[in-house]
């Protein structure tokens, strides 16, 4: 389960032919146009962000993460893959603890707890794009890619969270390292599957 992650699209140019670049500048655009609904989601993507482009795997660090939502984190990770974990499953079913969706005003339902890792674990198969803004509710809204519109500042804290429970992990740096050249940048970090 290896997660591309992509800060500053357009400053990638020369590493990705004209359409990638472009793909990844319509999904942040998606986003924007979402996320201005949300005035503390909103943002403007600079055009000199600075670029970054990593990958990580994420499949255990999902697996973890998920069994410390739901639990003490005792269940046993087991065989098999991320894709088929029921305790995974379980809590993409579920769905994030603390939503903001569409309305007048937009309805949030649920509470802030950085241990349900509600932004790093509530994207599955589709790129997503993470605003360098600091909020706690998932922004829902199908228009959005992915579905939803992600806080990079809230992925940094869960994920600092997150290490404090399992210690050092390189792909936790990973992932931190992204979101905070995003958030630094005041530019959106897209997630996606690679």
């Amino acid at each position: 389960m290896l997660l591309r992650l992509v800060v500053g699209p357009s400053g990638l140019r020369s590493r990705f032919p004209a359409e990638v670049a472009e793909f990844y500048d319509d999904l942040v655009t998606g986003a924007r146009v979402v996320a201005a609904d949300f005035p503390f989601a909103a943002w403007s993507e600079p055009g000199d962000a600075p670029p970054h482009l990593d990958q990580v795997d994420v499949a255990d660090l999902r697996r973890v993460a998920a069994r410390r939502a739901v639990s003490d984190g005792t269940t046993p990770l087991g065989t098999g893959s991320a894709f088929t974990d029921p305790v995974l499953a379980a809590v993409w079913d579920r769905g994030p603890e603390h939503v903001v969706g569409r309305g007048a005003p937009p309805v949030v339902t649920g509470v802030a707890r950085l241990g349900a890792y509600d932004h790093f674990l509530h994207h599955t198969g589709e790129p997503v794009v993470y605003s360098p803004a600091d909020f706690a509710p998932v922004v829902r809204d199908n228009r959005a890619p992915g579905g939803v519109v992600l806080s990079a500042p809230r992925l940094i804290a869960e994920l600092h969270h997150l290490s404090a429970v399992i210690g050092p992990d390189a792909g936790v740096n990973a992932l931190v390292a992204a979101a905070r050249t995003a958030t630094a940048a005041g530019a959106a970090l897209v997630a996606e599957y690679a």
